[in-house]
């Protein structure tokens, strides 16, 4: 403790004085003389009275004082500045030991220079930097607390704090500081990041403030830039954890796995379940054991899976969101099972992935029923050809739409005749017997589809010099030039068949149908009666076309 102050010897003559006088009544009264009474018993009291109300008086004083000092000492020290505080001896001092500390420098700093300073040690332990910005200057202090923590930076006086600011928040500021320039008092606040070396960023938040300097005549922007980097990585953990436990959750039969990009690792949380659905062993070394897994990867999703998925820094563009992709792998057994592969970032820093944890599903068994689904809606349940809908699916896909493709309309001539003649059992037989020769009998790729009762349809997806529209019509019509044996009877069937002009890359389904089917117009009106017939939409002259297409749009 240092030596008591003024106040406090004042203190020790005022109970001094009161004590002697209170000693010396106490004897006049014990002898009982009683001349002495009557003179020192009314000093006295009116001593006591005067000397308590005055060590009231000195007391309240002191207080007040007291309370003052203590309230500068508390703004200095900041609930976000214990830590400085801690650094203030070897020791470490304990919170209980802080709050003494402050106590009784706060009791005995009543000069300007003890008061300084114990501000002066607040300001080296703090966390801020202090800048100004104005027309003629830019000045920046920091205190030791950024030597300690980051050691030799490029922050001097002489700094201009914008250069060493990221991109974005450089922007940012400059609008900022465009903004409160122009009325005094104004102030902002932004978060961003400080660039303390080419390696080295860290998270800040940037406070601003405009004031007017009278030795210049203008306004100034003054402000502090607080690093918040512990308290950002602190988050940054906390939501990695909540990341982690999502992907662990009901994951008994999923493979999760993490990667450290820092370390080169790549780590299965739960190797049990990666033996038992790929045979594969536990994975450690980020190069060389993933390789096993990606050579199961079907040869269709390989490439795009290895440069797609495995490229995380891409993965950076939503962060807070999981990616996903669906292929098809080996599985133990070596059959192709399909997985659904989500990944999700939970640790980067300067634009740079760090870590990333990622889950394998079996989705085998639900792609089935998925697949079953689309065929249930997708295919005609008599005969087994696609739907319309199915068809143009088909045909629009972006790997057909490179090449030259065709849409090709069968249609059975008299089929009503046929369902009289014979009965409806009889005219199903031979609506599947045309789809069977249609889907055996395709030149190149193609699709084979009902459109209505009697009307099918070849989408040809990749036609050639060969495999042209006509040389499918040839093929399907040889079928046709003699009687058919429907289920024991023969029968003679005459069909019609009509053809569009080529695609190109922009033609869609329904421009090649409408194609086919004016064609199929003039095919009908040109033919006999039970005979075979054929026309293409290229054989059509200009006027036909022209005549065809204005009917169809007034239709």
């Amino acid at each position: 403790m240092k030596r008591p102050g003024l106040i406090m010897t004042v203190m020790l003559v005022i109970f001094a004085v009161l004590f002697c006088t209170l000693a010396a009544l106490a004897v006049v009264l014990a002898r009982g003389i009683e001349y002495y009474a009557i003179i020192f018993l009314p000093i006295g009291v009116v001593l006591c009275v005067a000397e308590v109300i005055l060590g009231i008086i000195i007391l309240k004083k002191a207080k007040k004082r007291y309370d003052d000092a203590f309230d500068k000492i508390l703004t200095a020290f900041s609930p976000d500045d214990v830590k400085g505080l801690r650094m203030l001896s070897d020791g470490e001092p304990s919170p209980e030991q802080i709050s003494q500390w402050i106590a009784e420098q706060t009791a005995v700093s009543y000069k300007f220079k003890e008061r300084s300073s114990v501000s002066s040690v607040f300001v080296e332990q703090s966390a801020e930097l202090y800048w100004q910005i104005s027309n003629h200057s830019c000045r920046l202090s920091k205190s030791t607390y950024w030597r300690r923590n980051y050691g030799e930076t490029r922050l001097d006086a002489e700094t201009d704090i914008r250069e060493l600011l990221s991109v974005p928040t450089r922007i940012e500021l400059g609008r900022m500081l465009k903004e409160v320039s122009r009325t005094v008092g104004s102030d902002f606040s932004i978060s961003g990041t400080l660039e303390l070396s080419p390696q080295q960023s860290i998270r800040v938040k940037i406070k601003g403030k405009s004031l007017y300097l009278k030795e210049y005549g203008e306004i100034a922007v003054v402000g502090t830039i607080r690093d918040m980097e512990p308290q950002a990585q602190l988050a940054d953990n906390l939501r990695a954890e909540r990341i982690k436990s999502a992907f662990l959750l009901h994951s008994g039969h999923d493979a999760v796995y993490e990667v450290d990009l820092t370390e080169n690792r790549l780590v299965s949380l739960n190797p049990e379940v990666s033996k038992e659905m790929f045979g594969i062993e536990g994975m450690i070394d980020f190069e060389t054991q993933r390789r096993p897994y990606w050579e199961r990867v079907h040869p269709d999703y390989r490439e795009g899976f290895i440069d797609r998925f495995f490229n995380y820094n891409h993965m950076l563009i939503l962060p807070a969101h999981k990616i996903t992709y669906e292929y098809r792998v080996k599985n133990r057994y070596g059959d192709y099972i399909w997985v659904e592969h989500q990944a999700q970032v939970t640790a980067y820093s300067g634009g740079v992935v760090k870590k990333v944890i990622g889950r394998i599903s079996n989705i085998n068994e639900a792609k089935k029923r998925e697949t079953i689904e689309a065929l249930q809606t997708s295919i005609d349940g008599l005969t087994g050809a696609l739907l319309k809908s199915g068809v143009a699916k088909g045909y629009e896909k972006p790997e057909y739409k490179s090449g030259k493709r065709a849409v090709v309309l069968f249609d059975i001539n008299g089929f009503r005749s046929i369902n009289n003649e014979y009965g409806f059992d009889m005219g199903d037989k031979v609506l599947v017997f045309l789809v069977t020769t249609l889907w055996e009998n395709q030149k190149g790729r193609c699709l084979v589809g009902r459109l209505d009762n009697d009307t099918f349809v070849t989408a040809m997806l990749n036609v050639t010099e060969v495999d042209t529209p006509a040389a499918q019509i040839d093929k399907v019509m040889k079928h046709f030039e003699q009687p058919v044996n429907i289920d024991g009877k023969m029968m003679n069937i005459t069909i019609r068949a009509a053809a569009s002009g080529v695609s190109g890359p922009d033609d869609s389904f329904e421009d090649a149908l409408k194609q086919a089917e004016l064609a199929m117009k003039v095919c009908k009106e040109a033919t006999m009666p039970f005979t075979n017939g054929r026309k293409e939409y290229s054989e059509l002259p200009p006027e036909v076309k022209a005549e065809l297409q204005k009917e169809q749009s007034l239709s």
